[in-house]
């Protein structure tokens, strides 16, 4: 998935139409012709598209620049930085057979959660800068499978999907 796969609402009201309902912080997927663009399976022309939406890609930069995750040059931190960054929770009854979360943070309030696939710390650490790579140069695959999820409520509980208000 390119940059502009996946869009997002500008402000913090959900959006209501005939079809349906666009809630703020969620990701959608999104498709540009000539003068039109489809959101979710409704079309906007150009001028309505950007007065709402923005391309997911430009606020998670903007997010992982908040969050110290990239620094002013644009140049992606070091896969030392990146883990000294990471605040790792293990979910599951051990290290051998539970799941560690990367999450990356500023306050509660913007918090992006990385879920690896089960494995060895390393695994997980390589697996994890890999997404981060990948989403500063423009591929939003992992936001669309939920590799890499946004929150606003806090670290959860238990594991899962991060939740957004």
């Amino acid at each position: 998935m390119t940059t502009d796969s996946l869009v997002i609402l500008k402000n913090s009201e959900q959006l209501e139409f005939e079809t349906c309902t666009f809630r703020p912080n969620h990701f959608y997927r999104h498709r540009k012709n000539e003068t039109q663009h489809l959101v979710h399976g409704v079309i906007f022309d150009d001028k309505k598209f950007n007065e709402l939406f923005e391309l997911a890609h430009t606020k998670v930069l903007r997010d992982f620049k908040a969050i110290g995750l990239l620094p002013e040059n644009n140049k992606p931190v070091s896969k030392t930085k990146f883990t000294s960054l990471a605040d790792i929770h293990l979910y599951g009854r051990n290290s051998r057979t539970g799941y560690n979360i990367w999450f990356f943070r500023k306050f509660k309030d913007m918090m992006y959660g990385f879920y690896p696939m089960q494995g060895t710390k390393v695994e997980n650490q390589k697996e994890c800068y890999q997404w981060y790579l990948e989403l500063i140069e423009g591929n939003v695959s992992c936001l669309d499978e939920a590799d890499v999820q946004f929150g606003n409520t806090g670290i959860p509980i238990g594991y899962g999907n991060l939740r957004v208000w």
